[in-house]
């Protein structure tokens, strides 16, 4: 449909009458943007070097008196506008739609057209099906976001997952805009920062960064950046929203450069704040996507002991998101990043929890052996799992709270890595964590007591950073594995990965046996054959495995070491003395045929504790 037939029409309600046009906004229309469109698997473009209609263009087309009667808003709504060829569009078929450069006529936002126009030097773009090339699209900032967000993998989608990825991303960035009760792509394609910026998730400044992208033609990688962290963080609100941090918490966590980054002054540590921090303060901390995360958190903070608390004075803010796998410590900021598979407990809150499984399982197709590792208590693996459940698809706050408790450890002891509450006293507050440059309780564990294992440090780069692995390496057996491993200071393969983690996993093993009386098992068994599905528990047979690691006295000095640096106003003595002797796990044996409950020897597993690890994917972590 032309424009100038809708010209004609002018006065009539503008949605019925836009049919068959495209419009090209960012901030507002963009006038003379250069407009192309093809299939979007290849193939000859069906719009190519279309222009957007100029202010002049569009007031010639509506006539001057027509056009001076009509309100800014609908000014603005007509502006932009290309015509398209009505049925050259295949209507379940998407193609890839292209803008570049032209004017932006709102550039302020105000929905007042501006007087020359604001220059566009960069491209943007939209995925649209036929369908939608047939209504009333418009290629935004948010159709480029989401385009970005997919780039990567879009070459290996099919059309059905394609559909579904985009209404995936749709619902994480707007509201139901076009008011049919679901939130899709069709809302996406309908959005205008002129109409409907009030319909974004997230918090505006997301958009306008990326908008300013394009707009300066900034380099891809900003692009994708930025594009991923509107998708991502778009969902984000505080769980508190009468936080006094409520309004700069999110911004505070999405920087890109150096000048995004937040003050200690204007984002404070939890320590700052109080000596020992509250359940209320971790929780004004704290942003969520969906609002129960924000009421699990809170329940399992109040269950927490005090140690977790005091190693939360070194954190900045947490978040709890959908799109959070695994969980991860953020030193730029200090914050913390919590999967919520960590703290659901009823089917409706799983259901929110991503399926996507952590990006690190794949390397372990690389070696020929398993990792394993887990908490035990009474003679029971401890810490719930999605098939831990009751009839309901629900679980208890108890079953899954060791499981929580590991994760906030070790996530907290990263930040008092990076600043340790010894530091407070001289840190600067007008620069931000990443501008401190402090020396950290790692670096001081690596140069009194360093690993010591070429070849372990080796693997730990394969099975957790990705590297392709040596002949050597990729034919490593569990029993040669569990050679390197047991003569070393380690309590964990992970800890070979990082000095990070290195610290990160011993002082995690010593609270986890402390505060909640579990203990950890490290073992390394065979790559079981047959369909992953098909696979249980006992098919996992260990060549080397122990229990207590922390215990054995070279890294029991590792670990008296860590706690100084980290607490050293606190006397661990008596916890130290207390932690149970390291015992050998029982090999050629199923790593669910035995649990040891450390009172009565080694005795056969209950069904409880095989049901439990039966389908617990054993291969690589769950957060780090």
């Amino acid at each position: 449909m032309s424009i100038r037939w809708l010209a004609r029409v002018a006065f009539v309600t503008l949605p019925a009458l836009l049919q068959g046009c495209l419009f090209v906004e960012l901030y507002g229309p963009v006038t003379g943007a250069t407009v192309t469109i093809a299939p979007l698997r290849g193939g000859d473009p069906l719009v190519e070097n279309a222009s957007s209609y100029s202010q002049e263009q569009t007031e010639a087309v509506f006539g001057a008196a027509d056009w001076a009667e009509l309100p800014e808003v609908e000014k603005l709504q007509f502006m932009g506008a290309v015509d398209l060829p009505r049925d050259d569009f295949e209507k379940r078929k998407y193609y890839l739609v292209t803008a570049t450069g032209g004017l932006d006529y709102d550039y302020n936002t105000d929905q007042q057209r501006d007087g020359q126009g604001e220059p566009i030097l960069g491209t943007w773009h939209a995925i649209l099906r036929g369908s939608h090339l047939r209504g009333m699209p418009r290629i935004s900032v948010m159709t480029e976001a989401i385009y970005q967000y997919l780039l990567p993998d879009l070459d290996d989608m099919s059309d059905a997952e394609l559909a579904r990825a985009l209404d995936e991303a749709a619902a994480r960035v707007v509201h139901d805009i076009n008011g049919d009760g679901v939130t899709n792509y069709k809302d996406v394609v309908r959005w205008s920062s002129t109409e409907f910026a009030s319909e974004f998730r997230g918090e505006e400044f997301l958009w306008q960064r990326l908008r300013e992208d394009i707009e300066w033609d900034l380099s891809a990688d900003t692009l994708a950046i930025d594009s991923l962290l509107l998708v991502e963080r778009a969902p984000l609100k505080p769980a508190m929203s009468d936080s006094p941090w409520a309004e700069d918490l999110v911004y505070c966590l999405t920087p890109v450069y150096v000048p995004d980054l937040c003050s200690l002054y204007e984002l404070p540590l939890l320590g700052d704040a109080a000596v020992l921090p509250t359940v209320d303060d971790l929780m004004s901390r704290t942003v969520v996507t969906h609002d129960w995360m924000a009421e699990r958190f809170e329940q399992f903070l109040q269950q927490m002991p005090d140690m977790l608390f005091t190693l939360a004075r070194s954190v900045s803010a947490i978040v709890i998101s959908d799109a959070v796998r695994p969980a991860y410590f953020d030193g730029v900021t200090n914050a913390v990043y919590l999967d919520p598979d960590f703290f659901w407990l009823t089917a409706d809150e799983y259901a929110t929890v991503s399926e996507e499984e952590d990006y690190r399982r794949e390397f372990a197709s690389r070696v020929s052996f398993t990792d394993l590792a887990r908490y035990v208590r009474d003679g029971e693996s401890v810490g719930a799992r999605a098939f831990d459940t009751d009839e309901n698809g629900a679980r208890t706050l108890e079953q899954a709270l060791p499981y929580a408790a590991a994760v906030l450890f070790h996530e907290f002891v990263h930040a008092n890595d990076a600043i340790p509450s010894s530091e407070f006293d001289q840190l600067n507050r007008f620069l931000s964590p990443y501008q401190l440059n402090l020396t950290g309780i790692s670096d001081g564990l690596t140069e009194e007591s360093p690993l010591l294992s070429p070849e372990l440090f080796g693997v730990a780069g394969v099975l957790f950073q990705g590297y392709d692995p040596t002949p050597e390496e990729a034919a490593y057996t569990p029993r040669q594995i569990g050679g390197f491993f047991g003569s070393d200071r380690a309590t964990d393969l992970y800890a070979f990965s990082t000095q990070f983690e290195d610290l990160a996993m011993l002082v995690e093993e010593f609270m986890m046996a402390t505060y909640f009386d579990t203990h950890r098992d490290t073992a390394f068994a065979n790559v079981p054959e047959g369909d992953s599905d098909e696979i249980e528990c006992d098919d996992y047979v260990m060549a080397w495995g122990q229990r207590n690691r922390v215990s054995i006295p070279r890294i029991r000095q590792r670990l008296e070491f860590a706690l100084s640096a980290m607490l050293p106003d606190v006397d661990f003595s008596a916890e130290l003395a207390a932690l149970p002797p390291v015992k050998a796990l029982p090999n050629n044996s199923g790593w669910c045929e035995y649990l040891d409950d450390l009172s009565n020897g080694v005795r056969p597993a209950t069904n409880a504790s095989r049901a439990m690890e039966r389908r617990l994917p054993m291969r690589g972590r769950a957060y780090e």
